[in-house]
């Protein structure tokens, strides 16, 4: 079992994606929490796969599925723009190159 924490700021407050991976009967799996800085749970969320992942980065699936579970905030469309910042603020930190790279075209 490997645990990797990836971690980000948005409004003022340090959010961590704390995600590890687990061997499984027929596969892995990943599992992602995402806690603030003080260590409270924000939203939780697991990934199975049965032989191997196609992702940019390492726990970017269980990632984006832990910030879809989470509120953020009590309106629906303020909501929906800050789990979309979330996403772009952690695949920018977990794969610079990548994403710096796509944004300069």
């Amino acid at each position: 079992m490997s645990t990797t924490i990836y971690t980000t700021t948005q409004q003022g407050k340090r959010i961590n994606a704390i995600c590890r991976s687990e061997d499984t009967r027929h596969g892995f799996r990943h599992l992602c929490e995402l806690q603030t800085e003080d260590g409270y749970t924000i939203a939780a969320a697991k990934v199975c796969y049965l032989n191997r992942t196609w992702e940019v980065y390492r726990f970017q699936t269980v990632i984006h599925a832990a910030i879809e579970k989470a509120r953020l905030d009590c309106d629906k469309a303020t909501n929906a723009k800050r789990r979309a910042a979330l996403k772009r603020q952690f695949d920018r930190r977990a794969c610079p190159s990548y994403y710096g790279a796509r944004r300069a075209k």
